[in-house]
């Protein structure tokens, strides 16, 4: 969530979007179009292992790898053999937003230009007024400034068919609903966004 800002700050959070199946089912859903030729590097590889193909605990943390758990599908430990598990696709998208302004109204119509949004007089109200409010810039020249920078880093998507890990199976098969949600989560990671941003207020 978003917190007022005294003094000038940086915000870092790692973003990683996940498209769950259900925890029962053993075969994925289609896989999306990509070459299979592509492969993830080693460091690549080793974020893959860590996420793709584990159970998820969705009543937790969102979007959090410390609610990954116990891997559920047959993914190869060799880098190598990484194609027949999943495929990879790199991502090149890239966005860098700066803006800023001598006033709160003069700033928000800066950025609902860049943004599309629009300037209704309440932009700074809750959250910063107190920063930002119209009777401390009439009394003194301010500065406010936003700088947003977001970055796709890479995807990956099990395929079609993967095995579930036998270990596994018999767990599904044996355990009751709460024990096996506490042990392999509620869902299972499918696939996976990995990126980041990094956004600067003053």
């Amino acid at each position: 969530m978003k917190k007022t800002f005294s003094h000038s700050r940086f915000r870092r959070r790692l973003l990683s979007f996940v498209t769950f199946g259900a925890l029962s089912s053993a075969t994925v859903s289609q896989v999306w179009s990509q070459d299979d030729k592509i492969t993830a590097s080693i460091r690549e590889h080793e974020i893959i292992m860590l996420t793709l193909g584990r159970g998820y605990r969705t009543n937790g943390k969102y979007c959090s790898r410390q609610e990954f758990t116990r891997p559920i599908f047959a993914i190869p430990e060799d880098a190598a053999d990484q194609k027949q598990a999943y495929t990879f696709g790199p991502l090149t998208g890239l966005e860098y937003v700066q803006e800023g302004g001598s006033s709160a109204q003069e700033f928000s119509k800066e950025l609902g230009a860049s943004a599309g949004v629009s300037y209704n007089g309440g932009t700074f109200s809750g959250e910063i007024t107190a920063n930002y409010s119209y009777d401390s810039t009439s009394k003194e020249e301010a500065s406010f400034v936003i700088i947003q920078l977001a970055l796709d880093y890479f995807s990956a998507e099990l395929k079609k068919g993967l095995p579930v890990i036998p270990e596994v199976q018999k767990d599904i098969d044996s355990m009751g609903a709460e024990t096996l949600f506490y042990t392999y989560g509620t869902h299972f990671a499918q696939k996976l966004y990995y990126g980041g941003n990094l956004t600067f207020r003053s």
